[in-house]
């Protein structure tokens, strides 16, 4: 099995119900935006146009988070109601699926079939997931969070095979981040070769899948 195990640390609310405020940015907090919901004029789009500049030259109406749409992980399982299942239990549950089951994996030692993408494209936040995450991710936060996040996983799965980094593009295998956390940072070190010998130096358990 291949498994994607979310990083991000916030997980959408119930779907919008124009009453619910479970939406990110709202024209009565942030002023008017180029476009809203149809059926909710309150539910806008982040962007509002940049007065004098050419057409199509738009401004994030906010560079903070804006999380009414989510739930943050760290809140209590007792405070969440209706049919949630949350990581350590879904993890726990295909652990006991899977079972001691093996795999060949060619090249490799790796007998598990336990696989797991942690996350997906987590170094383009910023972008899918402006709301909640409206920098970009850099190079220390993503190889952190990787060891944080994938150290969990092992408790939950000890048969846990983790993949990373897992990036949305090509050219997220050199550069990733800002200018204060990213190559411009680490010596003029590419993204990937400088995560892997981070999590490297990060321990055994980290080293190994």
């Amino acid at each position: 099995m291949l498994d994607t195990m979310p990083m991000l640390g916030w997980v959408a609310k119930e779907a919008e119900n124009g009453t619910n405020h479970n939406w990110s940015f709202s024209v009565a907090t942030y002023g008017p935006q180029c476009s809203t919901d149809p059926y909710n004029p309150d539910a806008a789009t982040v962007r509002r146009p940049v007065h004098g500049q050419l057409q199509h030259q738009y401004q994030p109406v906010t560079t903070q988070a804006s999380t009414s749409a989510y739930i943050h992980w760290s809140i209590p399982k007792r405070l969440h109601h209706g049919n949630c299942l949350y990581r350590d239990e879904w993890a726990s549950a295909l652990a006991t699926a899977f079972g001691s089951a093996t795999c060949n994996v060619p090249y490799s030692a790796i007998t598990s079939c336990h696989f797991y993408d942690m996350d997906n494209e987590p170094e383009i936040w910023n972008g899918s997931h402006m709301d909640v995450h409206p920098a970009p991710p850099g190079y220390s936060e993503l190889a952190n969070l990787f060891e944080t996040e994938g150290t969990a996983l092992k408790t939950w799965d000890p048969n846990a095979v983790r993949f990373g980094p897992i990036t949305c593009c090509w050219n997220f295998l050199w550069s990733a981040g800002s200018s204060t956390d990213g190559r411009s940072t680490y010596a003029g070190i590419d993204y990937v070769p400088w995560w892997l010998n981070q999590n490297l130096l990060a321990g055994p358990d980290q080293r190994r899948p």
